[in-house]
């Protein structure tokens, strides 16, 4: 009988660059890039997570992916340990132009689209709310928190909690939560 996550011989077959111990690929998401990913250890991406990967997409150790996330671009993605990605979130390192200055979408041939990439990165011990959207270029900071259905369209400082649309700093984070952890480990 099938449990829905792929067992560690098919997880070697898919192609990934390099995955830790401890790997929980759900059969419903989809993979296309896999030998640019690379994951560690105790990772779990769960149903009809999407990951496209064109650039070097970068899971750490201890991370959760939840059901309808989606990660794509051009440039990389990179999720350090202990991150939490709730459902339906979105991370994009490439977007198109909607101002009108190029056409959309990736079957529009090149010299007439206008796309931004950068590369994007949530650091250590960060969450990211439900439904929310992180765009190309951002950094959020260390044990950051993204509330639920945030657009977050510029840098996250450290230790903080924003929520919104736009985000916003909204609060100062605790360092207890990861202060413990990190005494234990």
């Amino acid at each position: 009988m099938s449990t829905g996550w792929y067992t560690d011989e098919e997880l070697l077959n898919i192609g990934f660059a390099n995955i830790g111990k401890n790997f929980l690929l759900s059969k419903k998401g989809s993979i296309y890039g896999a030998s640019n990913i690379t994951i560690g250890d105790n990772v779990r991406i769960d149903d009809f997570v999407s990951i496209s990967s064109s650039g070097l997409i970068k899971i750490g150790s201890n991370v959760h992916i939840g059901s309808f996330s989606y990660m794509a671009g051009l440039e990389s993605i990179i999720l350090e340990g202990c991150v939490g990605i709730a459902q339906g979130v979105r991370i994009y390192s490439t977007v198109d132009d909607f101002y009108g200055f190029g056409l959309v979408g990736p079957m529009v041939d090149g010299k007439y689209r206008k796309v931004k990439s950068a590369p994007v990165q949530i650091k250590k011990y960060s969450a990211i709310g439900s439904g929310s959207t992180i765009l190309p270029g951002v950094t959020v900071g260390f044990n950051s928190g993204v509330g639920a259905m945030s657009l977050v369209n510029h840098d996250v400082e450290d230790n903080v909690l924003v929520s919104g649309v736009p985000a916003k700093k909204i609060w100062v984070r605790s360092k207890k939560g990861y202060e413990r952890y990190e005494k234990d480990n």
